[in-house]
């Protein structure tokens, strides 16, 4: 599934895109710029907009995935 599908946008370090578990009709926000308590980004980003690749997985609870190349695997 492309994050283009999801109506996603990604503005200002912030990924928005439905979610895509099919059970619940949220959005999910991944916050690509805010740090953990130690420092260190929660997701590192690669590539540009929409063909972007996050890492690690992302876990919103009803969806646990990657985001590799523009597409949840």
């Amino acid at each position: 599934m492309r994050l283009e599908s999801l109506n996603a946008r990604y503005r200002n370090g912030i990924l928005v895109f439905d979610c895509p578990c099919g059970k619940c009709a949220g959005k999910l926000r991944v916050p690509t710029t805010e740090a953990t308590p130690d420092g260190k980004l929660q997701w590192a980003v690669s590539g540009e907009f929409p063909n972007l690749t996050l890492t690690p997985s992302v876990d919103a609870g009803c969806w646990h995935g990657h985001i590799v190349d523009g597409n949840l695997v």
